[in-house]
């Protein structure tokens, strides 16, 4: 589910607050539930940029909807 949410989300957020995008997919046990994919984007290591999860986890769909996020997709 977390490769799937991350290829093929159905809704990109960035939060303002840290500037990590949050991926978003649907959970098929419950429609009010979504699965949360946090990234910290260009972390570099040595000489290459790369993009780090920071956390996933499954939560309220309205948790989404506050001003610290912005939908981007």
């Amino acid at each position: 589910m977390v490769e799937a949410a991350v290829k093929r989300p159905k809704n990109v957020y960035i939060d303002t607050n840290i500037n990590r995008l949050i991926y978003v997919s649907s959970v098929k046990y419950s429609k009010n539930k979504i699965l949360k994919v946090v990234i910290e984007p260009n972390q570099k290591i040595g000489k290459r940029h790369y993009n780090q999860v920071i956390s996933i986890g499954v939560v309220d769909r309205n948790k989404m909807n506050t001003p610290q996020y912005t939908k981007i997709k």
